[in-house]
């Protein structure tokens, strides 16, 4: 059981340390809060590129109208694209055309393609000869891609119009995020060189005035202040067009940077609760800062009393000399240093409890909006629910 002289000293003790652990725990979760929300750019490497050439003459052939879709949000994780080859044939003796499907660094990737009948497509690997290297630009090294055939062949019913399709993904990664900005980089498509003489494997140029258009499909309702590279010709558009032939620079790959209004939303409400705990700390701090001084000040002063007269001791007050002596020191004591009454621990407690009480709430509150921000919760759809 401790003495009336001992509590107080206590209970201090006690205030001292949940000050300073209230300092800490505010500073240290204000600061991990506060550092989430500003993060880096976020980085995203080279999609790779699609390269297309026909594998039979096309001099007399009609152009190509080649439809590329990529889809953001159907399987987050790949790549997903849909290639629709068109051609408007006039003249139904022509022989149906073919064409070869590059796909080169990071597209070649684990892909997983299937044509218009649903038919598994197989991809072999560029023939690379011995001692041969060959660079294309924008393709990058030949010996990295993979190709497949596709014929386009005429639509039941329809002698005029021949089409060829390539659904599916590859194992590329379309977008990043950091922070509230995302990035997507998608393959542009280009025609394939002319290859030496030395190499045996042969394909011709396209037909001419043959065009491509890229789109981008179900990104996020809440991305905004989109740029794109290149630009696109209507904002309110996603989509890219531009001609397949050889004069015509080749797009290699396609980016688009936006920001994320909800976790734009979700940053400012972390900021906002970082910057109450940052003034949680700085009012813990004081607190400790006060309670520090105030008791290292009662210590020092025992301890100056306790040297001025070590064997002086207590007046004592078994007789009258000493109990009147004892009254005159504590009158002049009275006189000298007037007793100001200090509040005691009982009048703190209801503030520190209200502090406390404070400090939780403000807890709470982080660590919901930690889970929050979070880039799943948006207004994506679900790629696992039917279309």
């Amino acid at each position: 059981m401790l003495s009336d002289a001992e509590q107080p000293t206590r209970y201090k003790t006690v205030l001292i340390v949940l000050a300073l652990a209230l300092t800490c725990s505010a500073a240290m979760l204000s600061y991990k809060i506060a550092s989430e929300q500003f993060a880096e750019a976020p980085r995203i490497g080279s999609p790779g590129t699609i390269g297309i050439a026909a594998e039979t003459p096309s001099a007399k052939q009609p152009p190509l109208d080649i439809q590329m879709y990529f889809d953001a949000d159907e399987d987050p994780g790949r790549t997903s694209v849909e290639v629709s080859i068109t051609q408007i044939v006039a003249d139904s003796s022509l022989d149906e055309l073919r064409v070869r499907i590059f796909l080169c660094g990071a597209a070649s990737s684990d892909p997983r393609f299937t044509d218009n009948v649903g038919r598994q497509l197989t991809w072999l690997p560029f023939p690379a000869k011995e001692g041969v290297t060959i660079f294309a630009q924008p393709l990058g090294y030949l010996e990295q891609c993979v190709y497949t055939s596709l014929p386009v062949n005429a639509s039941s019913g329809s002698s005029g119009f021949r089409q060829a399709l390539m659904i599916g993904t590859n194992g590329k990664r379309p977008s990043e995020t950091s922070g509230v900005r995302t990035t997507y980089a998608i393959p542009g498509i280009a025609q394939l060189p002319a290859l030496p003489k030395e190499m045996d494997f042969r394909y011709t140029q396209l037909p001419a005035r043959s065009s491509v258009t890229i789109s981008l499909h179900d990104l996020p309702g809440d991305l905004e202040s989109v740029s794109t590279s290149p630009q696109v010709a209507d904002a309110g558009r996603l989509e890219w067009k531009y001609s397949l032939d050889p004069a015509t620079r080749p797009v290699s790959n396609i980016r688009l940077t936006g920001q994320r209004a909800n976790l734009q939303a979700a940053r400012d409400r972390n900021i906002f609760i970082a910057g109450g705990l940052v003034g949680v700390a700085g009012s813990g701090l004081v607190w400790f800062l006060e309670l520090s001084a105030a008791e290292i000040s009662s210590r020092m002063s025992r301890r100056r009393k306790e040297q001025v007269d070590p064997d002086a001791g207590e007046p004592s007050l078994d007789t009258p000399d000493g109990i009147e002596q004892a009254q005159s020191l504590s009158k002049v004591e009275e006189v000298v240093h007037p007793r100001v009454r200090k509040p005691s621990w009982q009048s703190r407690l209801p503030w520190v409890l209200a502090a406390i009480f404070v400090a939780v709430g403000l807890v709470a509150a982080a660590r919901r909006a930690l889970h929050s921000n979070n880039p799943r919760y948006s207004d994506r759809r679900d790629p696992r629910q039917p279309r």
